[in-house]
């Protein structure tokens, strides 16, 4: 399980794009899970907050989230997916051309070894 983890910690790390400090801009982030990017909920970040991920609910209380590098903590519960049952084990900031911003979370379950990915990009 442990060899699992770290093997899928290191394949994100590798194929991540890495991008220079400072928090994540302010916006709308539309999340997809997986390969078939299914939607699975909008989060709001505004400077050193967040809200969601929901889908069609419309939370109002904010957390905080920090930033070390690329790598994101989230110091509150992620709407729906923390609901359903899952934590974070990683998130990683990711940036393209053309002002493309994102970010991807790898959640689990707890007691489960099955992990899920989720790409969430800024809308323009």
């Amino acid at each position: 399980m442990i060899w699992k983890v770290q093997l899928v910690a290191a394949c994100l790390v590798m194929a991540t794009p890495a991008i220079s400090g400072g928090l994540l801009p302010d916006g709308t982030y539309e999340c997809r899970l997986g390969a078939n990017e299914e939607f699975a909920g909008s989060m709001v970040i505004a400077g050193d907050t967040y809200v969601g991920p929901d889908i069609g609910e419309h939370p109002s209380e904010r957390f905080l989230f920090t930033e070390t590098g690329d790598d994101i903590e989230w110091l509150g519960p992620l709407g729906g997916f923390s609901a359903a049952g899952y934590v974070p084990f990683s998130t990683r900031r990711l940036e393209g051309g053309d002002g493309y911003v994102a970010f991807r979370l790898l959640i689990k379950k707890d007691e489960v070894e099955s992990m899920h990915l989720i790409d969430c990009e800024m809308r323009r």
